[in-house]
């Protein structure tokens, strides 16, 4: 058996494996395969070339064989072998799944940009008489009516992915190479708990036609990496194949990721109980629509919108939820619902002291 030798110490050859050059030798008397110890004890001038071929293993010059055979093992040095350096075949490098996962954020993040930008706009135009409670609400709302459920989910198992993953760097020291743990930022690892919430929103809309109304662990125990060098190699055809294996370096913790999406379910499912104990007895809202989105229409502020047991909406929360408003001057409203695809035309109320001013500006959604 051949087994090629790259992770014991130096150490460990000198005081436990003899290690040995070998070379032939042609007489009269015939060709022989002779060996030398390079740290013999009884040879110590001898030692200073020992060294120094262990320093050339050490950069990738030389390699160390080990021999196993029936009378015995013997671990040999190689002659110097020039480095060669090639590109990697950029088709055995896995990143399709995070050139497409990184697509489709900056699709999500663009959407969530634009919808803002248009909310302001309607802010504008309402010159601020709008609720602004409903603008808390502007991640869940637009990310659900505007994205949908597959790309937020995405979204969020990306973020879990990223707070279960370690990052390691190649550094290089003349000619040598090593790995380095590189820290996260508190910054990043915050940013990257909080898109976890999109797991948590997509929950919440789901189970929403039954309750209707109703990042401090990556900080206190950060992800660690596991390295193992390790060459070992396998003959696979004999003078034509070797298949070698230098080490395993792993970067993600399985457990981590299993882990945040359980807390993720279960806060919602603990949040979900002690809402339903303080609040035993909850009676629905007076009035029902179909217009906006049902999650969203549980979350907006509703006392201070209604109006003759009729539910208005100002029009920036309208858009975030999929409904745009363009006021004609005869007090209608003509709104898009993106939604359903669908164009209809409500009239606004009149203007009157005993109305409020936002409401005035509303959209009737009932």
């Amino acid at each position: 058996m051949i087994t090629d030798l790259s992770a014991p110490t130096i150490s460990y050859f000198r005081n436990t494996l003899p290690m040995y050059v070998v070379q032939y030798i042609t007489n009269t008397n015939g060709t022989f395969l002779i060996h030398s110890n390079i740290f013999d004890p009884l040879d110590e001038g001898y030692q200073v070339f020992g060294w120094i071929y262990l320093l050339e293993w050490i950069k990738g010059v030389r390699e160390i064989v080990q021999f196993e055979v029936v009378f015995g093992s013997s671990s040999i040095i190689s002659a110097r072998n020039a480095i060669r350096t090639a590109l990697v075949n950029s088709l055995e490098i896995p990143l399709n799944v995070a050139y497409y996962a990184r697509c489709v954020l900056l699709y999500v993040t663009l959407v969530l940009f634009l919808v803002t930008c248009i909310a302001c706009y309607y802010i504008t135009r309402s010159r601020g008489t709008i609720e602004g409670m409903n603008m808390f609400s502007i991640n869940r709302a637009t990310g659900l009516v505007w994205i949908g459920r597959p790309l937020l989910f995405l979204r969020g198992i990306t973020s879990i992915c990223l707070l279960s993953t370690v990052k390691l760097d190649l550094n290089q020291n003349n000619a040598f190479f090593y790995m380095v743990s590189v820290p996260k930022s508190w910054f990043t690892t915050i940013m990257a708990s909080g898109e976890i919430t999109w797991l948590v929103f997509i929950i919440n809309d789901s189970f929403s036609v039954l309750t209707k109304h109703c990042s401090v662990w990556s900080l206190i125990w950060p992800i660690k990496h596991h390295a193992t060098v390790h060459r070992s190699c396998t003959v696979v055809d004999v003078d034509y194949q070797v298949v070698c294996v230098s080490g395993v370096v792993i970067i993600g913790d399985k457990n981590r990721f299993v882990g945040l999406i359980t807390l993720a379910i279960g806060l919602v499912l603990l949040c979900y109980l002690i809402q339903r104990l303080r609040f035993l007895q909850v009676t629905e809202s007076r009035v029902s629509s179909h217009l906006p989105y049902a999650p969203a229409f549980h979350h907006f502020q509703q006392d201070q919108w209604i109006y003759n047991n009729v539910c208005y909406v100002d029009r920036a929360s309208a858009a975030i939820n999929g409904l745009f408003s363009y006021q004609l001057k005869n007090r209608q409203v003509v709104v898009l619902d993106i939604k359903t695809w669908r164009v209809f035309m409500r009239p606004l109320l009149p203007v009157s002291n005993d109305i409020d001013i936002p409401l005035i500006h509303a959209i009737p959604i009932t």
